[in-house]
């Protein structure tokens, strides 16, 4: 089942799978959007995957996805596989409890008798079988509930990444911090004295994409973040050092579904299958 659902012209996500059937890794592709995705663990064999570094998840883990990460799930085995999805941007929260999604780690621990698991169980259960504007309301409160729990019981429920390579994960934060340069893999190569061919294999191992294709979508997705704040495409582009603006429009329009101009007036949302 998948509820997709917009709040005062934010949109709000709350999806709730389990399957007992054997799910291929090829359905849950490595992929990117522009707002916060929290997703529950309840069932199932299968890594969690957040900028290569790699969680194997177990029942009650809570993982946190920021903006413009590229994450996916790895399937392990035939095991049926059960959680549920919120992806959300920050401003359906109250406003205090932005700092507190803003600082949280990628992955927590829920303890199965904490109240938080009762509220995750509670959104799950009542998802089915609520009216669409009554699951908006849900998921809405059901976050702000959550995040106010990790406010105060956060530090005592995390849990460490348990891989990542640290050359890639060099790359990929240098990546993330300057969105606004020309970027190439013979850039990368010379800048952290590893090969060409190096960079290309750990970005499709890890990543399932090739470095040119993640960074033309960070440069997107940061180009998106310039004109929600009101610069214009034109600006945008050659902010994100694109040379070309028939070029940026093509792979703006290509990652996000529309152009630049149309994505002010309908703000698309990506759907997602993790």
């Amino acid at each position: 089942m998948k509820t997709f659902m917009r709040y005062n012209k934010m949109e709000i996500y709350l999806g709730y799978l389990r399957t007992n059937h054997p799910v291929s890794s090829d359905v849950y592709s490595s992929h990117i959007h522009n707002n916060y995705e929290l997703l529950f663990f309840y069932e199932g064999d299968a890594d969690y995957i957040i900028n290569g570094a790699v969680y194997h998840l177990q029942k009650g883990d809570l993982m946190l996805v920021r903006p413009a990460v590229f994450h996916n799930v790895r399937i392990l085995s035939s095991r049926p596989y059960e959680r549920m999805i919120f992806q959300f941007d920050e401003k359906v929260l109250r406003k205090d409890l932005i700092p507190v999604l803003r600082s949280m780690e990628n992955c927590y621990r829920i303890d199965p008798n904490s109240p938080l698991r009762r509220l995750l169980d509670y959104a799950r259960d009542c998802s089915s079988i609520f009216s669409q504007d009554e699951r908006l309301h849900l998921a809405k409160s059901v976050l702000n509930d959550a995040l106010t729990h990790i406010k105060y019981v956060g530090k005592q429920e995390t849990k460490e990444k348990e891989h990542v390579d640290s050359n890639l994960e060099k790359i990929l934060l240098y990546i993330d911090e300057h969105p606004t340069e020309v970027l190439n893999i013979a850039h990368l190569s010379k800048l952290f004295n590893l090969s060409e061919s190096w960079i290309a294999h750990a970005f499709k191992k890890n990543l399932g994409i090739s470095p040119a294709n993640y960074i033309n979508r960070k440069k997107i997705f940061y180009a998106q973040s310039l004109i929600d704040m009101g610069m214009s495409p034109v600006q945008a582009a050659e902010a994100c050092s694109y040379i070309n603006y028939t070029t940026f429009y093509r792979q703006y329009k290509k990652y996000l579904g529309s152009g630049p101009a149309e994505h002010k007036k309908n703000t698309p949302h990506e759907q997602i299958n993790t």
